[in-house]
Formats: C-alpha cells, sequence, structure tokens
C-alpha cells in the first residue's frame, strides 16, 4: 500500500475516550434506557476507568472456589453491555482453565453480542440524526475491539458525520492495517470533500482492490481524471461485483457505455473493454456523479438473467422444471438436489437474501465461494448456509470445501451459534458478509454463526432440495 500507513495512531482516539471516561457512568444492561441521542449511545460504548477495573474483579471470580461467587461473576459477565476487548483478552489467556472457558461462554452468549447490536443502534441513530462532529467517537468505539457488525451502515454514518476539522484523524485512518478501517477512511473523505483529495490519492493506490475501488470513484466524483482512469483497470476484474461496480460508476460519471456488459463472458467483453481504454486515453470529460453505495441486484424481480439452474451438479435441459418467478418472488420448484447458480463469481462482498416458507422442514440453503467441479452431485465445492426453519445458519461442507468454524475444521456441518425464532409463511433476512475468506452469517440482523474459508471469488448459488421455498430481493454490496 502507497498510503499514509505508518502515521502515529490515536492522538484524537485516545483524547476522546478520556474526556468519554471522565463523563461516562457505569453501564447498565439495555441501552434503550439512554435518551436515544447518538453521542451519548456512542459514550455508553467506552467505559470508564472505574467500571473496567470491575469488569476485571468479575473476570477473576470466574475462578473462585465458592460456586456462588462464580455464578454471580458470570451472571453479571452476561448481562453487561460491553466488555473491553482487554478485559476479554485477558480472561481468555488466564493461567485458570475455568476462568477461560467461563470467559468463552461470555463472549459466546454475552457482552460481545450486546456490544455489536449497542454499535449497530448508535451508528443507526448517527444516521438518522445526521449529527456531525461524532467521527473521533465512532473511531474510538472500533478503537476498543467492539465487533464491527454492519459495514454498510458504518460506512454511511461515518460519512454523514465527518467535519473537516477531523482531516488529520482520516489520515490515520487511511494509515490502518485492517481494510475495513480505510475502507471507512475513504468514507470519511468523501464526506469532507476536495480538502480530502490527497487522502484518497493515496488510498487510489491501495493494496486491498475494494479500498482502491471506492477511493476511485469518489476520486472521479471530485472530477479527477486519475480516478477515472483507476475504474478502467476493473473492467476486467475476476471479481463480478467490481465490474459491475466500475461499469456502474464510468456511465455515471461519463455518460458512456460502449456497450459493456460487466456480467458478461471474458470474450464478449473483449472489444468494449478496449473501446473503454481508449476512450480513457483520451482527453475525456468527467460529466457526471455516481450515487453512494449502490447494491447489485442479483434477482432482477422479473426473470433468471444471471443465473442458471442446475440438477445433480449438471446444468439443467431446457424444457425441464425449474425456478418460476411470479409477481417479483423466486420460487424453487422442490425437484432436488439440484441449485440456482449465478454466472459470474464474486468477492468480498454483502449479500442480503429475503426468504420465506410455508412449513416446518422446508429445506434450501444459500452457497458461497462455489468453485465449479467437484465430486459428487453437488458439481462443486461450497460453504452451504442452511436456511431451514429453527436451524437457519448452520453451516454444511459441500463436497471438497475446506473451512473453518469455532476454531475447527468442518468435518460435516457446524451449528449455529445462537437460536433466533423463524415464524412461517413470513420474510426473513439472511445476510452474509464474506471478506478475505472470513464469512460472518446474520440472521434477521442477529450474527448467529461465523467459518473461515478460501479467500477468493466463487458463485453464489440457492439450494434446491425436496421442498417449495420462496425467495424476493436478493443484492450485494461489494466490500
Amino acid at each position: 500500500m502507497k498510503s499514509c500507513r505508518g502515521l502515529s495512531r490515536g492522538a484524537a482516539i485516545h483524547a476522546a475516550v478520556a474526556v468519554v471516561a471522565l463523563l461516562s457512568c457505569s453501564l447498565v444492561p439495555s441501552l434503550g434506557e439512554k435518551s436515544g441521542r447518538p453521542g451519548d449511545l456512542l459514550s455508553d460504548l467506552l467505559p470508564d476507568t472505574g467500571r473496567v477495573a470491575e469488569l476485571q474483579e468479575m473476570v477473576e471470580s470466574l475462578g473462585a472456589e465458592t460456586y456462588r461467587i462464580r455464578a454471580e461473576a458470570t451472571k453479571e459477565l452476561l448481562e453487561a453491555t460491553v466488555i473491553p476487548k482487554r478485559v476479554m483478552e485477558k480472561g481468555l489467556a488466564s493461567g485458570n482453565p475455568e476462568i477461560r472457558e467461563r470467559m468463552r461462554r461470555v463472549m459466546k452468549d454475552g457482552a460481545h453480542q450486546h456490544a455489536g447490536r449497542a454499535f449497530v443502534e448508535a451508528l443507526r441513530a448517527v444516521c438518522l440524526s445526521e449529527e456531525k462532529g461524532l467521527l473521533t467517537r465512532v473511531e474510538a468505539v472500533i478503537e476498543s475491539g467492539i465487533p464491527l457488525e454492519d459495514l454498510h451502515l458504518a460506512t454511511k454514518a461515518v460519512r454523514l458525520t465527518v467535519k473537516e476539522v477531523d482531516l488529520p484523524l482520516v489520515g490515520e485512518m487511511a494509515g490502518q492495517a485492517n481494510s475495513q478501517r480505510r475502507g471507512l477512511a475513504v468514507a470519511a473523505a468523501a464526506g469532507i470533500g476536495p480538502a480530502a483529495l490527497n487522502i484518497l490519492r493515496s488510498l487510489g493506490q491501495d493494496d486491498d482492490p475494494g479500498v482502491r475501488l471506492e477511493a476511485a470513484v469518489e476520486l472521479g466524483n471530485l472530477k479527477s481524471r486519475r480516478g477515472v482512469a483507476i475504474l478502467g483497470e476493473f473492467l476486467s476484474s475476476v471479481d463480478a461485483s467490481k465490474r459491475v461496480r466500475s461499469a456502474q460508476a464510468l456511465r455515471a460519471l461519463t455518460g458512456r457505455e460502449f456497450g459493456y456488459q460487466a456480467l458478461a463472458g471474458s470474450a464478449d467483453r473483449k472489444e468494449p473493454e478496449e473501446r473503454w481504454r481508449r476512450f480513457l486515453e483520451s482527453e475525456f470529460e468527467i460529466t457526471g456523479e455516481v450515487e453512494a453505495n449502490p447494491l447489485v441486484y442479483l434477482f432482477n424481480g422479473t426473470d433468471l438473467t444471471g443465473w442458471t439452474p442446475y440438477r445433480r451438479g449438471r446444468m439443467l435441459e431446457e424444457g425441464k422444471v425449474s425456478w418460476v418467478v411470479e409477481d417479483g418472488v423466486l420460487t424453487c420448484p422442490g425437484d432436488g438436489p439440484g441449485d440456482l447458480r449465478t454466472n459470474a463469481l464474486y468477492e468480498d462482498y454483502l449479500l442480503k437474501v429475503s426468504y420465506r416458507s410455508d412449513r416446518a422442514g422446508a429445506d434450501s440453503g444459500v452457497g458461497i465461494m462455489l468453485q465449479p467441479g467437484g465430486e459428487g452431485i453437488d458439481g462443486g465445492d461450497y460453504l452451504e448456509v442452511q436456511l431451514l426453519p429453527g436451524r437457519t445458519g448452520d453451516l454444511y461442507r459441500i463436497g471438497n470445501f475446506r473451512g473453518e468454524a469455532g476454531g475447527k475444521k468442518i468435518g460435516f456441518s457446524h451449528r449455529r451459534q445462537v437460536d433466533r425464532p423463524e415464524r412461517l409463511n413470513e420474510w426473513h433476512e439472511l445476510r452474509l458478509e464474506v471478506r478475505k475468506g472470513e464469512v460472518k452469517v446474520y440472521l434477521d440482523g442477529v450474527l448467529v454463526n461465523e467459518a473461515r474459508g478460501p479467500k477468493g471469488g466463487g458463485k453464489i448459488l440457492l439450494r434446491e432440495e425436496a421442498t417449495k421455498f420462496e425467495f424476493r430481493s436478493i443484492t450485494l454490496q461489494p466490500l
């Protein structure tokens, strides 16, 4: 990366933590009892030194000889809204195996979940209020180790709340080793505008393709021809979502298309790519602007454009009963085993799938990281995220897919870590965040499972089993 990585970190962040420490009182289990003001919600996620000491004492009590003391400490830690990262790490590294085991339970069922949801609530409040001047506190919360469960929401919040006086902090964000933080720096720089042009230029040379792409979009919005040229480089990307994003941006900025279709095969894209190359080498004008955070609509609500049905690992012959679209709803025929696959590969994305079923035992799934080929009736190796009322979010290893969950290799399956109700005949949302091989599974907004798989692009699929299943909105947000 050729950005400003390596700058001194955290001056503004640590100052914010110190100020908040003076103002904060002990945390309570429910943030909903607070005023709901975004600044207060963010401050509540930064416990003061007294509260940190209390939490550390509770962690030590997890190893007490007396059952009552252990039980009370466990209960209080499970109910805590926030446990700082350093406190959790100390518990997990304890020389006492009882403390380590109980701390793992607390992280699984308690504060780690509470804090992530509370942070989402705070970010949502920032977006609704559009209050300026909260970037330092947002960064302080992220720096504390609280999980960032909704990157799309965080990106929007950062863009809305940043002020020009935050420019030094944005420069530090652009120098972070974590690509998510650098991605947030892109959004913050875009929120500042021309004064942050140099930061965007640095991020336009970033090692991470997603960061580089979004920096190029914002450079284009600031009438930078170099940004537009970087977008042109993504037209030949192996990642279809990045081709879609770059094509949309180029069309918005220049008003040109040259017959380029992002989801077409490489041979069909060759001539339009060459026409784009010649155009971008000319003295072109930037005439438009790119809208923030566009989505890729994998399902267009009308037909199966962009998808191909398979049965037992083979492409379905024409005339065979297949998936149908009616009134904007995609229906699985239930004649599996089979699947509906995207024609393109996708890498690093936020996938949202709206689905419903009308009976207990209705079975389907969403496959990710699919590499065609493989052995057996599935015709590929991939990770399946189960869609089954009562078990949605369970993970299955299909073919020779190699992945890990819960610190172990996935042999056949890995059950979800959090149970969630799923009423029949109601629409539910499965959200999958896939980034550099890391997978997070959310059911109706709640994190229920996590896994790790291979890095790189892969197809996405919807499983066809022996029961009817319905899908509505299927969108993809490139990360």
